[in-house]
């Protein structure tokens, strides 16, 4: 059975398959990853990787601390984002 949903609603889905992507990412790299890194290694523009991001964060899966000199923005996941991960079997 399908809902009719109003104008602006959205879904109940917490996850969708490229926050999924996002984390797998995460968790496998060896090295630090930042916010545009991320979106180049996904193809995705800023503002949508920073969607996905801002949504993992919400949820807790993932971290965004500031390292180095510069301050660069570096995304890291928790560990409740590997027991996803885990769920998932990724």
């Amino acid at each position: 059975m399908t809902t009719k949903r109003k104008s602006g609603e959205k879904g109940e889905n917490l996850l969708n398959k490229y926050d999924i992507i996002v984390l797998k990412i995460l968790n496998e790299s060896k090295e630090d990853i930042g916010v545009l890194e991320l979106g180049r290694r996904l193809s995705m523009g800023h503002l949508g990787i920073n969607r996905h991001i801002s949504r993992l964060i919400e949820q807790g899966l993932i971290t965004k601390t500031q390292m180095g000199k510069n301050k660069t923005l570096v995304l890291k996941t928790t560990d409740n984002g590997r027991i996803v991960l885990k769920i998932f079997k990724i």
